[in-house]
């Protein structure tokens, strides 16, 4: 999936891609994605009742990189079920226990079903998609059209879409513009 849509780039372009330019264009969106992914450290999708295991830490905070939290349908320490009262879970990652009680330290004795991630791409990682396949194709001279094309042309260089994730370039002003939503990894001590 990615995070904006042929649409968004001819929008941006002023153009409308023939059938084989948007097969093109999205696989360059898609690059585009995994770029943001991979410099984010995270997806932007919305992960629906995913299960996830953690060691327990004999506190009564734990941290988890599953973020954002939605909610959280289900809590276990040891197998035993912690009540939705029993604890507060926040957004960015945190879930506290109420009441006195503490994730036992075990390895993997965590169990949490949850719903995490964005119900939709959050707007500026859909114009950093949208910019960075408008700068790939404004980069060319000439956008290859032709039925089953597989590349753009520059010159004499060639940008194979296969090879799209090596010519996307993050510029310093996109890495500004991601910066907030690079994941952040917290330890607790």
């Amino acid at each position: 999936m990615s995070y904006a849509q042929i649409e968004d780039v001819e929008h941006y372009l002023n153009v409308v891609f023939t059938p084989a330019g948007r097969t093109i264009v999205q696989k360059f969106l898609n690059a585009a994605s995994a770029k943001i992914d991979s410099f984010c450290q995270r997806d932007f999708l919305l992960h629906t009742t995913t299960v996830i295991k953690y060691d327990g830490n004999d506190l009564d905070t734990l941290l988890i990189r599953e973020t954002p939290i939605i909610t959280i349908t289900s809590l276990k320490i040891n197998d035993d079920v912690i009540a939705s009262d029993k604890f507060v879970s926040y957004d960015w990652g945190k879930i506290r226990l109420k009441n006195g009680l503490t994730f036992t330290e075990d390895i993997q004795n965590i169990e949490i079903v949850l719903t995490h991630g964005y119900s939709e791409v959050p707007d500026m990682i859909n114009h950093v998609c949208t910019l960075l396949v408008k700068d790939l194709i404004q980069g060319t001279l000439r956008f290859e059209e032709t039925e089953g094309a597989s590349e753009i042309k520059m010159g004499d260089v060639e940008i194979r879409y296969e090879d799209a994730d090596k010519a996307i370039l993050l510029t310093e002003k996109i890495k500004d513009d991601l910066r907030p939503f690079v994941k952040k990894f917290v330890e607790v001590v």
